[in-house]
């Protein structure tokens, strides 16, 4: 479902909520489960990697898994201060 999104959405003003809501409500529940694909995907997807920038985590308590999120991601960095939304996945 995620990934039909990022197809959709055509602005950093889109993709920021996203990526701060519900994406990263699946992934807090299902992290463990989806983190291998989410891992691949990410290095062949420039927009799915501007996602993960909008993962914000709490404190200093970042669990393995979100820790690997981050690295997908290319390390935590605000939304925001990523540039502007890469082209839509080939």
């Amino acid at each position: 479902m995620i990934v039909a999104i990022l197809r959709r959405i055509t602005t950093q003003d889109q993709a920021a909520p996203l990526a701060a809501g519900p994406f990263w409500t699946i992934l807090d529940e299902h992290g463990p489960k989806l983190l291998p694909r989410i891992e691949r995907l990410a290095r062949h997807s420039p927009r799915l990697r501007y996602l993960l920038t909008g993962y914000m985590p709490q404190g200093q308590d970042v669990s393995p898994t979100r820790a690997r999120l981050l690295a997908a991601g290319q390390g935590p960095r605000f939304i925001g201060d990523a540039g502007p939304l890469p082209p839509i996945d080939d």
